[in-house]
């Protein structure tokens, strides 16, 4: 933990110093502020409202991760708690366009979590592919296809390229890669716009689910295989998934958001003044099962089934302070309530360093948090979580951009854990050299190893771990 506090502490000294010399440097000549990037679009008419654009984004990291107790890598324990690595946190492509005044296409491609442990020679996936119809102008537009118009709250469908914090609220993704690809899933949707209140509604044909494609590279999926039941604990059942129905409405006070396509900025940046209250759902019938004693069934074990449920609400504000030097600030809060069945709990990794640990499944038959950088990020129960970032002047380093430092908390009670506090933290620098454009980030996490001494007795927190990520950003 001292090496990882003294590796963010010597960056931030860097670029304080760095700041406070280049600005000094500055005072006596004109700041240059650097070239705004276009869009990289085709018009297809005179006035260019019909058109076809492309973007792209590369999110690469380096990190140092204390690792969970028992870590393995390959099967073999970690011979050191500390690990180092580089990876792709994000690859992605984007082709979309307006093709009539009511026409709208949305198609991307691109890559997740790729790392020293991921299968060599991957490739990019289909991640969206969506078209809808405008029926009623501003107010509706139904679509349908892989995608991602869900909710429960913003960054439930987050743009991952806008993200203040390194990696934005990843438990509002509530099922992540187990019956959904990254959060997308073939789907019907309505969306538009009444007045101030923005609103999304889908019904979406959840994935099957299989437990060697979605439990990978997460460190421990859930308590047991996924699919296969344990006594008292629910996991995603195998049989064929009834609809899943979503849902997300924000009443947007001030400054309108855009809806094009479904993934909600993490920040402006100041250039816009947003103040939202939002909230929403997710339901799918019969999603969950699991085993319990009955002694009239063959074999003296019954076979429940149960819903899943997620309801939420959230508060954003992100707007300038001073718009003649660009400073900014940006706040999020969010309320979640999880229903995954009875002692539902998702230990979750994001790109793990490690591929294993001693868990439950491992056959100790005691729950603990995982492997490598794995938390209980999910669990039936609630959650609260909440961020705070600042954006500096803009010519705080004169051509060199700006500063946005920010700080991150979840806290989350479940039922599992006999609802004892489980709190991640993170703190964080965002050197903004071009916006989202170009920009590095250097986060410190602060994670909780929760772990089960008797079979009689709850889950509850024996240490803390520590991660220092440094994610360099470039997208167009």
């Amino acid at each position: 933990m001292k090496k990882i506090g003294i590796v963010f502490l010597s960056f931030l000294s860097v670029v304080t110093v760095y700041a406070q010399t280049d600005t000094l440097s500055t005072k006596a000549k004109k700041v240059i502020k650097p070239q705004v990037i276009k869009p990289l679009k085709i018009s297809l008419n005179d006035d260019g409202s019909h058109y076809i654009q492309f973007t792209g984004l590369v999110q690469a990291w380096l990190r140092f991760n204390q690792s969970n107790p028992n870590s393995t890598i390959n099967k073999q324990p970690i011979g050191s708690d500390n690990t180092f690595d580089v990876g792709l946190r994000r690859v992605r492509f984007q082709t979309f366009g307006q093709l009539t005044d009511r026409t709208f296409f949305y198609t991307q491609i691109g890559e997740n979590s790729y790392s020293y442990l991921s299968e060599r020679k991957f490739g990019l996936f289909l991640m969206d592919a969506t078209g809808d119809y405008e029926f009623i102008k501003k107010h509706l537009s139904i679509g349908a296809g892989l995608g991602s118009w869900v909710g429960p709250l913003r960054f439930s469908a987050p743009s991952v390229g806008t993200l203040m914090g390194m990696d934005g609220m990843i438990y509002q993704q509530n099922t992540n890669d187990l019956n959904d690809q990254f959060v997308r899933r073939m789907m019907v949707y309505a969306k538009g716009k009444i007045g101030k209140l923005d609103y999304r509604v889908s019904v979406a044909k959840p994935f099957i689910v299989n437990s060697a494609a979605n439990k990978n590279g997460t460190g421990q999926a859930s308590i047991g295989e996924l699919g296969n039941m344990q006594n008292d604990f629910a996991t995603f059942s195998t049989r064929n998934p009834n609809a899943q129905f979503n849902t997300y409405l924000s009443y947007q006070f001030f400054d309108q958001e855009a809806n094009k396509n479904p993934y909600i900025p993490g920040t402006y940046h100041g250039t816009k003044k947003i103040f939202n209250i939002g909230g929403g759902l997710q339901y799918q019938k019969d999603a969950m099962w699991y085993k319990e004693a009955n002694a009239s069934k063959p074999g003296g074990i019954d076979t429940i089934s149960h819903q899943y449920f997620t309801a939420g609400v959230d508060v954003f504000y992100d707007a300038p302070l001073n718009r003649g030097n660009g400073s900014a600030i940006s706040f999020y809060a969010a309320y979640l309530y999880s229903d995954y069945g009875r002692n539902y709990i998702r230990n979750l990794g994001v790109m793990n360093a490690a591929d294993g640990g001693t868990a439950y499944s491992g056959g100790t038959g005691l729950y603990n948090s995982g492997g490598g950088s794995a938390f209980a990020m999910n669990g039936t129960g609630s959650t609260f979580a909440a961020q705070l970032g600042y954006k500096m002047k803009d010519d705080l380093l004169g051509e060199h951009g700006t500063l946005m430092p920010y700080a991150m908390t979840q806290l989350s009670g479940y039922q599992y854990f006999e609802y004892k506090v489980m709190a991640t933290f993170n703190v964080g620098l965002n050197w903004l050299i071009k916006g989202h454009n170009s920009k590095f980030s250097l986060d410190y996490q602060n994670r909780p190893y929760f772990q089960q001494a008797t079979a009689t007795e709850a889950p509850k927190e024996t240490v803390r771990r520590g991660m220092v990520v440094l994610q360099y950003q470039v997208s167009f």
